[in-house]
């Protein structure tokens, strides 16, 4: 897959050592159900019987749309079980308490699951979460295009230092980028036209300033605009992870709880009807559709080849 991109260049970090890792997991963020992922899984390993897997692991405790209550709750009920029973429906406020200030070791609370206001924690939560992940690997595509524009392959007991100070001063290096370089190349320049007695070198293009800061001008706007670009676009994981858990659960509500509506004798038929709508609709639509678009949206966040790496070399 990084090959088809470009081959990595001779003494060039190839991106496929960390994209074995990445992948998987930023695939994850997008399809984060435990349900679909099963089934998912068991397609791979009919296919891949004998070739070892790579995995990204657990992320979400999410199976076909519902939280899996593996630790309890960190949610306390503050209402008496006879007016809970009553009421029909509930939005979780932590200021209301019956919250014990401990964040869930794994996923999302199943408390949210009654909850109306579950949309708009996971719409901010998730959010927040894909700008994370975006920025991590965007500095460590940085950094590591760094390390190779300086021909330094080895880590140096400062480096964590000087990461960080780029980091902190990142809006004062535009102008740095933008005025630095021009200003540095005609210094050199009038060095050369000095040590030839005042005339410009033989077998050179003339000096032309005002090129070389339109250039550099749109090389500083086109590294600033992409940064920006590329951070948006890590917003597909929040964008894709939100739709796909809001697809399951509607689906759950709309076609397999109809299926346990009636008690009386032909509710077995029902439900073998809205059980099998359901299973061909999970399959077609948020495991096969749902599958290839996370995958596709993941490969784009892979583009290495444009963002870090030259790849210049052939097989």
């Amino acid at each position: 897959m990084i090959n088809s991109y470009g081959i990595a260049t001779y003494q060039e970090a190839n991106p496929a050592f960390w994209t074995v890792t990445t992948f998987p997991f930023l695939f994850a963020v997008m399809f984060g159900d435990a349900g679909h992922a099963t089934i998912g899984l068991c397609v791979g390993l009919w296919m891949c019987l004998k070739e070892k897997q790579l995995a990204a692991r657990l992320i979400y405790n999410d199976f076909f749309s519902k939280s899996v209550n593996i630790f309890g709750s960190s949610w306390k009920p503050t209402t008496p079980k006879e007016e809970m029973m009553s009421i029909d429906s509930e939005m979780i406020d932590p200021s209301k308490g019956g919250y014990a200030n401990v964040p869930y070791p794994f996923g999302v609370d199943p408390v949210w699951q009654v909850s109306d206001n579950k949309i708009i924690f996971l719409n901010a939560f998730k959010m927040k979460v894909s700008i994370i992940l975006g920025v991590i690997q965007m500095t460590f595509g940085v950094d590591t295009a760094y390390e190779e524009a300086c021909g330094t392959p080895y880590m140096f007991a400062g480096q964590g230092g000087i990461q960080q100070f780029f980091r902190i001063i990142a809006v004062i290096c535009i102008p740095w980028m933008l005025l630095v370089k021009p200003f540095l190349v005609r210094k050199d320049y009038k060095a050369r036209v000095a040590a030839n007695g005042g005339r410009h070198p033989e077998g050179e293009e003339p000096f032309n300033f005002v090129e070389i800061m339109i250039l550099q001008g749109i090389h500083t706007i086109e590294y600033v605009l992409g940064s920006v670009s590329h951070t948006a676009s890590y917003l597909r994981l929040w964008a894709l992870s939100l739709a796909h858990a809001q697809l399951s659960e509607v689906l759950w509500m709309m076609v397999l709880r109809s299926g346990f509506s009636s008690d009386q004798w032909y509710g077995g038929v029902i439900l073998w009807f809205a059980f099998s709508f359901w299973a061909v609709i999970t399959v077609m639509i948020l495991i096969l559709m749902e599958g290839l678009s996370a995958f596709l949206h993941t490969l784009r966040l892979h583009w290495f080849r444009g963002n870090f790496t030259k790849g210049r070399e052939f097989l």
